[in-house]
């Protein structure tokens, strides 16, 4: 079950340990160590990377069950997983021009008939985080090995790179 703290007390020492230099898994790692529950420590380090407390809990509530799965002593593949799908990433708030692109980058995705999950999780994450270019380039490979013939997604992906340019990539270290 995951746990809510009032007022995610271990935020402050989890920006600190970020401030510093060091990755969100050794953050992560390092709260445990302190004594921090998995949840909770999840919770901080994902706030004090940027997020708000409501959507850190939010995005943890996908992963509902995780550290009940684990081993003791596992908690480094938990974080593992929650880095891997971008959980410590916060949302971005996009300009005019980048929330057009990703308008059109949607369309290229509803324009398809699926997308293989682990190239979904990816494309939400960067997509999330306003990524946009990395998507973009994600969408461009996938639709070529499989959608090459799909005439609508191929005009929105040409809507999306009229706008993208050369907008810079986002990233969060991990490490």
């Amino acid at each position: 079950m995951l746990s809510e703290p009032a007022d995610t007390p271990w935020a402050e020492p989890a920006g600190r340990r970020l401030a510093e230099g060091n990755g969100v898994r050794a953050v992560f790692l390092s709260l445990l160590r302190d004594g921090a529950e998995p949840d909770a420590a999840a919770i901080a380090v994902c706030v004090a990377a940027g997020s708000g407390r409501k959507e850190a809990v939010d995005r943890l509530g996908q992963f509902s069950g995780l550290w009940e799965a684990l081993q003791p002593g596992e908690e480094a593949d938990g974080v593992d997983l929650l880095i891997a799908h971008g959980y410590f990433e916060p949302d971005v708030a996009l300009d005019d021009r980048q929330q057009a692109a990703l308008a059109h980058l949607h369309a290229a995705l509803q324009a398809v008939p699926g997308v293989p999950s682990g190239a979904a999780a990816s494309l939400s994450t960067q997509l999330r985080t306003g990524r946009l270019v990395e998507a973009r380039q994600q969408l461009e490979r996938l639709g070529g090995q499989r959608w090459s013939d799909n005439t609508r997604f191929w005009t929105a992906m040409r809507q999306a790179d009229e706008i993208l340019g050369s907008l810079p990539d986002r990233t969060l270290p991990t490490e």
